[in-house]
């Protein structure tokens, strides 16, 4: 038996300025946006260029808890992006106005950040290193 991982889901007090965060800095698309009924939560689904898997973005109306602030990493909600270009990625986010609490780890599988972005939520940024090709049987 598989699992496939399709969706992930947080939940935000400003819809609006989440949507752009996904969109304007890391690059993803507006799927869908959508309101189930007057009481019901409104939500959205982004997507990166590859299409799967989505983020659902949902804002309750009334007084359902949303995260907390930033405060430690271990109770926050995680958000994870591969990137092709590591530094590349850190400078955009930080033109952006988003920088890691702390220096990215960096070793020989990949390297790793953590920036905490809007509403609690904690962007885990990273790019697996692949290991170099293996040689042919007689080291070609």
């Amino acid at each position: 038996m598989e699992f496939t991982f399709e969706w992930g889901f947080v939940r935000v007090r400003d819809l609006d300025a989440a949507i752009a965060f996904f969109k304007d800095v890391l690059g993803m698309t507006l799927v869908e946006r959508d309101q189930l009924d007057y009481d019901q939560p409104e939500y959205a689904s982004l997507a990166s260029s590859k299409g799967t898997p989505q983020l659902e973005l949902t804002r309750y109306n009334g007084d359902i808890p949303a995260p907390k602030p930033f405060r430690d990493p271990n109770e926050n909600v995680h958000v994870g992006f591969a990137v092709d270009d590591f530094d590349g990625a850190l400078r955009r986010l930080e033109r952006a106005g988003y920088k890691p609490e702390r220096e990215p780890d960096r070793g020989e599988d990949g390297d790793f950040a953590y920036l905490p972005v809007l509403e609690g939520i904690l962007l885990h940024v990273y790019y697996i290193k692949k290991p170099p090709p293996s040689k042919g049987p007689r080291g070609e």
